[in-house]
């Protein structure tokens, strides 16, 4: 099954949230379907890494945050990396969340597995 289902049998596809019974769906943009990404969770936030989409691999970073004051989640944001060169995209790659810091290493691309 791609989209989950709640406990109230509603599909959840990146954009839905359930509170109390009640779904809300969070506008704006949201990461395309993938399989073979990494995902983590940190403090404020899940995110999703990389994987395999409809069109080949993917080198994309999304964050579906979360507020503390108000307990709800604010919904996806892309992000872009802050120093040095992006990953190229990859298939199964890990991610590790540290401090406010995000690390990929390993997965392949169309050439080749990594171990880095």
């Amino acid at each position: 099954q791609l989209c989950p289902r709640s406990s109230s049998g509603t599909d959840w596809c990146n954009s839905s949230s359930e509170i109390g019974g009640q779904t809300s769906w969070l506008e704006g943009p949201a990461p395309e379907s993938r399989y073979g990404h990494a995902s983590a969770a940190g403090d404020d936030a899940y995110y999703v890494f990389a994987g395999t989409g409809p069109n080949g691999n993917l080198a994309d970073v999304w964050a579906f945050r979360f507020d503390a004051e108000t307990g709800s989640w604010r919904g996806w944001e892309r992000l872009t990396a802050a120093s040095g060169s992006a990953p190229p995209p990859l298939a199964s790659p890990r991610i590790a969340v540290v401090g406010d810091e995000l690390f990929a290493f390993g997965g392949k691309d169309s050439r080749a597995a990594y171990g880095n």
